[in-house]
C-alpha cells in the first residue's frame, strides 16, 4: 500500500490509483478540519478523537506521508497533522536521524 504513495515513477496500477484516491480524500478532509478549527467553527478537541489514533498510524510511516504531502501541496492537511503529538514526535525523530553523522568506517577510504 505505501508503495502506491510514491512521488516518483508516477505510473500507477488501478489498485494503486484507488489507494492514492483514498489518501487524497483523507488529506482533503484533514485540510478542511484545519480550516474549520482556524475559523473557530469547531474546537480541535472535537476532532482529535478518533483522528489521533489514525494519525499515530500515519506517523509510523512518516517519510512516505511527508513526501506525499509535500509533493502534492497538502499544506493545510499538514497543519492539521502538526497539531498531534504523535506526528510531531515522528518529525523530531526523523530530523534527529537526518542529523546523525555516518559512522567513521563509512567515511574512511577502503583499506585505511
Amino acid at each position: 500500500m505505501l508503495h502506491s504513495l510514491r512521488v516518483e515513477n508516477l505510473v500507477f496500477t488501478p489498485a494503486e490509483t484507488f489507494v492514492r484516491d483514498g489518501f487524497d480524500n483523507l488529506f482533503y478532509y484533514f485540510a478542511l478540519f484545519h480550516h474549520y478549527i482556524s475559523r473557530g467553527l469547531v474546537d480541535f478537541a472535537d476532532l482529535s478523537y478518533p483522528a489521533d489514533y489514525y494519525i499515530g498510524l500515519l506517523s509510523s510511516n512518516l517519510p512516505v506521508f511527508d513526501a506525499y504531502l509535500d509533493k502534492y501541496g497538502f499544506v493545510r492537511a499538514r497543519l492539521f497533522l502538526e497539531r498531534f503529538d504523535s506526528w510531531n514526535a515522528a518529525m523530531s525523530r526523523s530530523r534527529a536521524s537526518d542529523e546523525v553523522p555516518p559512522p567513521a568506517e563509512l567515511l574512511a577510504p577502503a583499506g585505511l
